[in-house]
């Protein structure tokens, strides 16, 4: 059966897969190499997965939870929502702005902050900038 806990790495996890260049900036170098999958069947992937986060998250009692499970439930509850609601909008087929939001600006905005510390990450940088011209 699923923990609270659990569900709330996987869904970091799922968040850090639809981002990969902020998981990076965060610390978590094991995506070094991507770039956001922002087609509609990309986006339609990690719908399907929140959504099944989201639901598995839902069948959790409540009342056979710890106050802690219960708070990581609805901050679970609140992200996967909120990341569902930006996917249906399809924002990325019509977001023009100068701001980190929209897919170009992501990377202009965040390549240049990802430290390059050992030769890894060095090809990891080498290979996500490889994928640019495919996105």
């Amino acid at each position: 059966m699923a923990t609270a806990t659990g569900l709330a790495d996987e869904l970091l996890d799922a968040v850090n897969e639809q981002h990969p260049l902020y998981a990076t900036l965060a610390g978590f170098r094991d995506r070094d190499d991507r770039l956001s999958d922002y087609s509609e069947a990309g986006e339609a992937a990690t719908a399907a997965r929140l959504g099944d986060i989201l639901a598995r998250t839902r069948a959790l009692d409540p009342a056979q939870l710890s106050a802690s499970d219960r708070l990581t439930c609805a901050v679970i509850h609140a992200q996967a929502e909120a990341v569902l609601d930006q996917l249906a909008a399809r924002s990325v087929e019509y977001t023009i702005t100068p701001l980190y939001v929209a897919p170009a600006a992501q990377l202009l905005f965040g390549l240049p902050m990802i430290g390059i510390l050992e030769p890894a990450h060095a090809e990891g940088y080498l290979a996500r900038l490889c994928g640019i011209p495919q996105m």
